[in-house]
């Protein structure tokens, strides 16, 4: 080293004025000390005297920056100033200054306690909180856009529901008092049609749902292995048209029992099999249920392979999108709403799951669901196997003996077309059908009538299905006991769970079917011999 430069002084970059006060300006920043003897602030940094008028830094020199702060921000910086002077602590605190030529400003005040007097930095703070605004209100904004769409979409399925209830409901009652077989293909074309426009518009409500984060996992204990079988089941025969063969497998290592919920799960399978099936033609179906060790404990993998159409990479990237078919023209050639995968990976990862897939243009694909078997419930007995499938009007077998013929059914619903729908299919099977228009009206009915069961819509008006439910419950009438079903247009499990929880005996979604009523109506009449056999005994 030079002699000469090592004996030189050369001053630090940061200790050079005009540097300290390139950076100070580019950091939006300023600070300045606060003398106790004097009392007054000396302030330091161009950034912050070009921010204020000549007279608002004579002010603050003089008396401080308290009068420059905006009045509601006064009292707590004051208390916050006293306390940190008293423990001789430092503080950060944000505030609203008034700028003559800028208007109101924020700053973030960093003070620190000097036994001669303070120390403040000052920094400029106003477009970070600008931004911080701008997203609150773009945040909320999106909230209040989320909440109306999702009440659109409610009220979407309420109303949708209501007249599809009258086109499968007299549908069904056509199918099956009607005796003209030409006609049965036409009627079941329509239920068929209807039961799509249902399925898209429930897919599509449910997603929205998820959005919003209303979706809880409800936890029971299950056989999985039954569950897989009977949906594969259900999809079997609509393999066999499409010429495929569908096979299930439960591999022994699957457990028993396990304790998870179970609808959501077979929301999952039904997406998964109806996949393949709709993307196969003249193949092979293979459902597999196993456990494998996987990442330190056990995993239950449920496996759908198909031998069908299959995806190229990059419609494999897009399949789990919501709204997006896995290519443009699958929505035309197969239908869907570009849901289903979309709910199956959110739903098995609310479960602590996952979701993987294989596939090859031409060749076919194979999804593959993963299950953490954590909660597996030990050697409890094997579920009940279950029994089999009624016939899809059970009725047509019991009218020999009639076993409705003595039921005086009402109909509690606002809407006069439900009550021809209930008419239609039930009318020439109970004693009689009694309507009302509202809960009020079943009121005054159950006085002058006695009535085996209540079907009760939920939303009316005067008084509603809940309302006169907790009515008929809570009095103390010969009637209190009377057999309550819902029918609801929202036949979401937390409001069928509500009309169970208010004291309903069963609940069922609209649109209805003669076998759904029907067999509810079997299910609450044991109930209600088996309540009348124990008060007997007791």
């Amino acid at each position: 080293m030079d002699e000469n430069t090592s004996n030189s002084q050369v001053t630090p970059p940061l200790a050079n004025p005009e540097i300290l006060q390139k950076a100070l300006q580019i950091g939006s920043v300023g600070y300045c000390y606060h003398n106790a003897e004097t009392g007054k602030f000396e302030v330091h940094g161009d950034y912050i005297k070009s921010m204020f008028t000549r007279d608002e830094i004579e002010r603050m020199q003089k008396d401080g920056i308290w009068k420059l702060i905006v009045k509601e921000d006064q009292e707590e910086l004051i208390q916050t100033w006293k306390r940190s002077v008293k423990d001789g602590l430092p503080f950060d605190k944000t505030v609203r200054l008034n700028c003559e030529n800028y208007g109101q400003c924020w700053f973030k005040i960093h003070a620190m306690p000097d036994p001669s007097g303070y120390f403040v930095f000052f920094e400029d703070v106003t477009q970070t909180v600008s931004y911080q605004r701008e997203l609150i209100e773009a945040k909320e904004k999106a909230e209040t856009a989320l909440q109306s769409k999702n009440y659109l979409l409610g009220r979407l399925s309420h109303e949708i529901r209501t007249p599809m209830n009258a086109v499968i409901g007299i549908a069904d009652a056509l199918m099956y008092y009607d005796v003209d077989p030409a006609l049965n293909p036409k009627l079941e074309l329509i239920q068929s049609s209807a039961d799509n426009i249902l399925k898209i518009l429930d897919r599509t409500l449910h997603h929205a749902k998820e959005d919003a984060e209303k979706l809880t996992l409800e936890t029971y204990q299950a056989n999985p292995g039954n569950l897989v079988e009977r949906v594969s089941r259900l999809w079997k025969a609509q393999a066999e048209k499409n010429g495929n063969k569908l096979y299930c497998m439960i591999d022994k290592s699957v457990p028993e029992e396990i304790e998870f919920d179970k609808y959501r799960y077979e929301q999952c399978i039904n997406n998964l099999i109806s996949n393949a099936v709709k993307f196969t033609k003249d193949g092979i179906i293979k459902v597999v249920l196993t456990v494998v060790e996987a990442n330190g404990g056990k995993q239950m993998v449920l496996a759908v392979q198909d031998s069908g159409i299959g995806m190229t990479k990059a419609q494999i990237s897009r399949i789990f999108n919501a709204f997006e078919q896995a290519d443009e023209s699958i929505s035309s050639r197969f239908g869907g709403t570009g849901l289903g995968m979309n709910i199956t990976k959110r739903i098995i990862e609310m479960m602590g799951g996952s979701i993987t897939v294989k596939s090859e243009f031409g060749k076919g694909t194979m999804f593959a669901l993963r299950f953490p078997l954590e909660k597996t419930v030990s050697e409890l007995p094997p579920a009940e196997i279950e029994p089999p499938r009624r016939s899809q009007h059970p009725a047509r077998e019991k009218t020999a003996s009639q076993p409705y013929a003595h039921l005086k059914i009402l109909v509690a619903d606002d809407n006069p077309t439900n009550h021809v729908v209930i008419k239609s299919l039930l009318g020439e099977m109970v004693y009689e059908v009694y309507t009302a228009l509202n809960g009020q009206d079943v009121m005054d009915l159950l006085e002058v009538e006695d009535i085996d069961i209540i079907l009760m819509d939920i939303h009316m008006p005067i008084m509603d299905g809940i309302e006169a439910t907790l009515a008929i419950r809570g009095s103390d009438k010969p009637y209190r006991d009377i057999s309550i079903i819902a029918l609801t247009a929202d036949p979401q499990y937390q409001q069928k769970r509500l009309c169970m929880n208010i004291g309903m005996d069963d609940a069922l979604g609209k649109p209805i079917k003669i076998s759904e009523i029907l067999k509810s109506f079997d299910a609450v009449l044991e109930e209600k011999e088996k309540s009348s056999i124990f008060k007997q005994a007791v």
